[in-house]
């Protein structure tokens, strides 16, 4: 139980209305970081959809890095975290279907350097939510993400045709799934591979 929330480099925790501020500045006010999280279309960002985005979802977090810190002359250490992003498994709304979409943000200061990709989210949509499909989409262009879905073991189920329109042209959403008996597997793999 003291593992699900946090990994050895990351944490998840609660959004708090004090952490509305770094959703607002450090997401939504940010071009990159919204216009690869497969937007309908581009608008000013608000303090209010920054809190209504979480509003809704079965389990909404703050990723933090972790960071242990070690006082001088002292023994104990202090755990602190710094907010890079945030994470949100949407409610289905036949919640006897066990699916899910995951959403996934990160800051762009902390983008390509693995924070969005651990397998962190995927194992506490499976193991502890008792998940059966997670999905996630991502737009053509954002080969970066899908690329890393892939590797994650997401299968490409589907796309939405030139829905999203962006810089003059219009772009495909990619829909990706990952089955809990896929996850078993995968991480069965991973498992096997550090011992």
């Amino acid at each position: 139980m003291s593992k699900i929330f946090k990994s050895w480099r990351l944490v998840f925790r609660s959004i708090e209305e004090a952490d509305t501020d770094f959703l607002y500045d450090a997401i939504q006010l940010n071009p990159i970081t919204v216009g690869l999280a497969t937007p309908p279309i581009l608008t000013t960002a608000t303090r209010r959809r920054a809190h209504a985005s979480i509003r809704g979802s079965l389990i909404a977090v703050l990723i933090c890095l972790h960071v242990s810190s070690t006082r001088e002359g002292q023994h104990s250490s202090q755990d602190l975290s710094t907010p890079i992003g945030y994470l949100s498994l949407t409610q289905n709304k036949l919640p006897y279907w066990r699916d899910t979409q995951v959403i996934i943000q990160i800051n762009s200061s902390y983008q390509n350097q693995s924070h969005g990709g651990g397998g962190d989210q995927l194992d506490w949509a499976f193991r502890y939510a008792d998940m059966h499909r997670v999905s996630i989409a991502a737009v053509e262009f954002n080969a970066r993400a899908l690329a890393l879905y892939r590797r994650l073991g997401f299968v490409e189920e589907g796309r939405k045709r030139e829905i999203c329109y962006f810089d003059c042209k219009w772009w495909d959403i990619i829909q990706l799934s990952l089955l809990n008996s896929e996850w078993k597997v995968l991480r069965d793999i991973c498992v096997m591979c550090v011992m």
